[in-house]
């Protein structure tokens, strides 16, 4: 799985040089970036291919200094929240591999990321300080109707996701037969 740090990130983990993507599906691929919100600082992975996000707020050192274990983790629990069940979370996470820090994935993916940053700040709540990851914004930011660099079409990131894992894991990643998942999103 590729992990894209944007510049700010890289400033904040004080990395430099980090290697250009390699060919890969952009669905196991994850754009990350520093937010400051709200006095402190969170950390926002957006999917390259479907825009699903997590958001987690008020790292510590030790997230920080982890971060490819940790933003692995999030990624495991956020498509678990959003109902994927638990053996696509494992075939998912086995298929994109062990995790590998890059730069990020590309205009239009960076692009993305930065409708979901604004999406972040548009929601108008506060982070929840007695958690770390944050699952109201997570849902303010899965979803809302949008555009993602996959799919040519609007849709809800978590339902462009589930298309993605349709595709990749050969057959529908929710256990619902026969459905297109992200067609007919308003």
């Amino acid at each position: 799985m590729q992990f894209g740090h944007t510049i700010p990130l890289q400033r904040r983990l004080g990395v430099r040089g980090l290697p250009p993507p390699a060919a890969q599906d952009l669905a196991f691929c994850w754009d990350l970036h520093r937010v400051p919100l709200a006095g402190r600082e969170g950390l926002l992975g957006v999917n390259a291919s479907s825009r699903l996000a997590f958001f987690c707020w008020g790292l510590g050192p030790g997230q920080w200094g982890n971060l490819p274990a940790f933003a692995l983790g999030q990624v495991g629990r956020l498509l678990r929240s959003v109902g994927v069940p638990p053996a696509a979370v494992e075939r998912y996470l086995a298929l994109a591999g062990p995790p590998v820090c890059t730069r990020t994935h590309g205009r239009r993916p960076v692009a993305f990321l930065n409708r979901a940053v604004d999406a972040l700040f548009a929601t108008g709540v506060q982070p929840d300080p007695a958690d770390l990851p944050q699952p109201l914004l997570e849902e303010a930011l899965n979803s809302g109707c949008c555009r993602a660099a996959g799919f040519p079409e609007k849709g809800r990131p978590r339902d462009f996701f589930r298309a993605d894992l349709a595709r990749l894991l050969g057959g529908p990643a929710d256990g619902r037969e026969g459905e297109r998942p992200y067609v007919g999103v308003d």
